[in-house]
């Protein structure tokens, strides 16, 4: 066992062997972990969608000044879908694979991590996820609701990514 530079003093018991040794800290499989709840996740996801609305929307308006829906958009053909769709993903994707979260998730100390390693997830597990926040609320919404019944409080998207966000320590 290290003792990492612990010098005895005269009249002070040594508890070095009862604490062990600073290794077990510093591999984070060995720290227990919390993962994040259905609701938590949830207000973390409605303040992100509040966050880029407000943020996108000069820009919207800008490429869309009519102020048409995205679908009626769709079919007229105006540029907003970039906007509106393509730049909150791109950010979410950057967000994930650097940040390990969005906004939302770093006010509540929540993390993306891999399930196995629990390191920072990379962009191809960050694209899977994403993907996966699509599936996961097609058939009513049940790949999110799946983190309520989950011993690891997974919803679809995590599972297919191999991700769980967590507390932060």
């Amino acid at each position: 066992m290290k003792k990492y530079g612990a010098k005895k003093i005269a009249g002070v018991k040594d508890h070095s062997e009862s604490i062990g040794s600073l290794d077990q800290f510093e591999h984070s499989e060995n720290i227990p972990m919390k993962y994040a709840g259905f609701w938590v996740r949830f207000v973390a996801q409605m303040l992100d969608l509040v966050l880029f609305t407000l943020l996108t929307l000069p820009f919207a308006l800008i490429l869309n000044p009519t102020g048409l829906p995205i679908l009626k958009a769709l079919l007229v053909g105006t540029g907003d879908l970039w906007v509106d769709i393509g730049l909150p993903i791109a950010v979410i994707l950057i967000c994930w694979s650097y940040r390990a979260g969005t906004p939302g998730k770093w006010l509540f100390k929540l993390q993306i991590v891999d399930e196995d390693t629990h390191r920072p997830v990379n962009i191809k597990q960050s694209i899977i996820r994403m993907v996966g926040y699509l599936l996961a609320f097609l058939p009513f919404g049940l790949g999110y609701i799946w983190v309520f019944f989950d011993r690891k409080k997974q919803g679809l998207h995590d599972k297919l990514a191999r991700t769980v966000v967590i507390v932060k320590q």
